[in-house]
């Protein structure tokens, strides 16, 4: 007969698997979190909805993980800041396109914890630097495009 301590634990783990969800960050919230460089446009139409999956240039998986950033030729919104580290806590991401920005600065070395990524796509910015020795972690990674103005 298994004991009451068996219960108790089997009780938490499940309770504890149940709301993981809601102790871990979602996708929306990194990447809000990651906007607060930017305008508060951009900030506002993605931070703003409380399901970014619904936003331009966003795009997520059944289970509302973004799997695609698609910010091309958004000067206006991006300015001219640079790629925040936030957006490598974003780890079911498989594309990243920030071409035709103008951003500057360096590549944040946090790209390297995208696993799944698969398309990168940073060129026509001002970028300085070398790329990361992060970004050798890509393991996926089959398009890389880097040129730099």
């Amino acid at each position: 007969m298994p004991s009451k301590y068996l219960y108790f634990i089997l009780a938490n783990i499940f309770l504890f698997g149940l709301n993981i969800q809601n102790v871990l960050a979602n996708d929306c919230e990194i990447l809000t979190n990651a906007l607060t460089n930017f305008s508060s446009n951009l900030k506002t139409q993605i931070g703003g909805a409380k399901n970014c999956c619904w936003q331009k240039g966003v795009a997520c998986n059944s289970e509302k993980q973004i799997v695609s950033l698609e910010f091309t030729d958004s000067y206006s919104v991006l300015g001219n800041k640079g790629i925040p580290s936030e957006i490598g806590n974003l780890l079911n991401l498989e594309k990243l396109n920030l071409s035709y920005n103008s951003m500057n600065g360096e590549l944040p070395s946090s790209i390297g914890k995208l696993k799944n990524l698969k398309f990168l796509n940073l060129k026509d910015n001002h970028f300085e630097g070398y790329i990361p020795y992060e970004y050798k972690n890509l393991e996926n990674l089959e398009t890389l495009y880097v040129f730099f103005l």
